[in-house]
């Protein structure tokens, strides 16, 4: 350890150090160098919304209003056999579903339409893809409280797919997602 020597006012020599002292008697610890933590992976934020449970209602049929209980109201008016032309990335050209959906908003509160979910399962069991091939329609923005709109899902069809078509219409505006069977 090295020091310095110093005079004291009494005429003795004093060895300071080299270590720096706190002025309230404590000693600083001397530099460290950082030593890197790993890293977690960037991806999402974890949750803050509760967990809710989700309701499927009991299924209705084609042109039957679908109500989810809480004002919002979904009917397919129709489920029709199309030919796909695959015109977005990756979408491939081929049977597929068309969808016609209107959606009643019987709340007191806006539903934004982006947060609608459409899909599409036949009868043996396989789910459609979406499409944004002709006659895709689908709305988009806010469905004011009272207001109606409607729309059209596309979806393909696989290869040795059977009737019946079951739709599934989930919205993040409600706890319950409803079921149409063709």
């Amino acid at each position: 350890m090295s020091g310095c020597t110093a005079a004291a006012p009494d005429g003795s020599a004093t060895q300071s150090s080299s270590t720096p002292v706190a002025t309230t008697g404590t000693s600083v610890p001397p530099e460290t160098t950082p030593v890197p933590t790993p890293s977690t992976p960037a991806g999402p934020p974890a949750s803050t919304a509760p967990a809710v449970g989700v309701t499927t209602v009991p299924p209705v049929g084609l042109s039957s209003p679908a109500p989810f209980g809480d004002g919002l109201v979904a009917t397919v008016t129709a489920v029709e056999r199309v030919q796909l032309k695959g015109t977005g990335p990756g979408e491939v050209a081929g049977p597929g579903t068309a969808v016609s959906l209107t959606l009643r908003n019987g709340t007191t509160a806006r539903v934004d339409l982006g947060g609608v979910v459409v899909g599409v399962t036949y009868g043996d069991g396989s789910p459609g893809d979406p499409s944004t091939s002709v006659p895709a329609d689908v709305p988009g923005g806010v469905l004011e409280p009272g207001a109606s709109v409607k729309g059209v899902w596309v979806f393909s069809r696989p290869s040795g797919a059977t009737d019946p078509v079951e739709v599934t219409v989930g919205s993040v505006s409600s706890a319950a997602v409803v079921t149409i069977r063709s």
